[in-house]
C-alpha cells in the first residue's frame, strides 16, 4: 500500500511501464522513464548531502523537469519548495532563507536571474541543473557548487534504498502571496495530501485511460490534483504551457488535440473559454 507520494509513481511504473506518464508540448516520458529519471535525481540529491526532511527548492518553468524534480526530491527524503519562476528576486531570497534551502534545482535559462537573488544573502550551497544547456559557473558566487545534468544522467536509475521518511513527514511547502506581510509557508505532510488524493481518485473515478491537464504552477495547491491523482490512476499528465490561459482559443484547442478527459480550472479561465474560446 502506498503511503508516500512517490510510491504512487513507483507502483504505476511497475504496472504500466510503457504508458505515457507526462507530456509537455512535443515531449513525453513513459512511466518507466519517469521512474528511472527520478531515481537518478534522488541519488544526485543524496550525494549532494540532502537528508530526510531537508528543504530543496525548485526554480524552473513548467516542464518535464518540474515533474522529475518533485518526485526526485521526495524519493531522496527531502521536502520540495516550489519557487515562482516569475517572482521578484527579493521574494525568492526571503523564501530561501526562511526555509533554509541549501540545494536548489534550476535550469540554465534561470542562471542569470538566479544571480540577482543569490546576491540577497541566501544559504544556497548547491545548484543542480535540470538541463544540459551549458553553465555560467564563472558568474556564480564563490562556494556555490554546480552539478550539471550530465552527472544526474550518469547516476544509477534503479530502485533506491528507503530514505526513512514516514507518512507524517512533510512532502512540500507552498508559500502564500504574502498580501498581509511576508509570505507564509504552508507545510503539507504526505499523510495530509493523501486524504485529498484518494478522495479525488474515488470521487472522479480516475483510470489509466484519463488524460489530465496540469494547469496550475507547482507553487499553487491545485497542482497536487493534476499530478498525483493522475499518476495514482496510471493516466497521462499533460502540462499546459505557462501563459496559455490568456489565449482561450489555444487552450480549447489543446483540450481537443490532446484528447483531454479531465481538466481542473478556476472559473475565470473556464468563462474565457466559453465566451471567447469556442468551447
Amino acid at each position: 500500500m502506498a503511503y508516500l507520494l512517490h510510491h504512487l509513481l513507483t507502483k504505476s511504473a511497475a504496472r504500466l511501464p510503457d504508458k505515457e506518464a507526462v507530456r509537455f508540448q512535443e515531449q513525453s516520458l513513459t512511466y518507466a522513464q519517469l521512474e528511472t529519471l527520478t531515481n537518478q535525481m534522488a541519488r544526485t540529491l543524496r550525494a549532494s548531502g540532502v537528508q530526510r526532511g531537508d528543504r530543496v527548492g525548485i526554480y524552473i518553468h513548467k516542464s518535464l523537469a518540474s515533474v522529475i524534480s518533485v518526485f526526485g526530491i521526495m524519493k531522496a527524503g527531502g521536502v520540495y519548495v516550489p519557487l515562482d519562476p516569475n517572482a521578484p528576486p527579493k521574494r525568492l531570497a526571503y523564501i530561501t532563507r526562511n526555509c533554509d534551502i541549501k540545494v536548489l534545482l534550476t535550469s540554465t535559462e534561470k542562471l542569470a536571474r538566479l544571480l540577482q537573488f543569490l546576491a540577497e544573502d541566501t544559504p544556497l550551497e548547491t545548484l543542480i541543473l535540470t538541463d544540459d544547456g551549458g553553465q555560467a559557473q564563472d558568474d556564480l558566487p564563490a562556494g556555490i557548487q554546480v552539478i550539471p545534468w550530465a552527472e544526474v544522467d550518469a547516476q544509477d536509475g534503479g530502485s533506491l534504498p528507503p530514505s526513512g521518511a514516514i507518512e507524517t513527514d512533510l512532502a512540500y511547502i507552498l508559500y502564500t502571496s504574502g498580501s498581509t506581510g511576508d509570505p507564509k509557508g504552508v507545510m503539507i505532510s504526505h499523510q495530509t495530501i493523501f486524504t485529498f488524493i484518494n478522495w479525488c481518485y474515488e470521487t472522479f473515478h480516475m483510470t489509466q485511460d484519463d488524460r489530465v491537464t496540469s494547469h496550475a504552477p507547482l507553487h499553487f495547491d491545485l497542482s497536487t490534483f493534476d499530478i498525483y491523482v493522475t499518476i495514482k490512476a496510471g493516466g497521462t499528465v499533460v502540462l499546459v504551457p505557462e501563459g496559455l490561459s490568456v489565449f482561450p482559443i489555444q487552450l480549447t484547442k489543446l483540450l481537443q488535440n490532446e484528447d483531454i478527459t479531465v481538466t481542473y480550472l478556476v472559473p475565470s479561465i473556464l468563462s474565457l473559454m466559453v465566451n471567447y474560446g469556442k468551447l
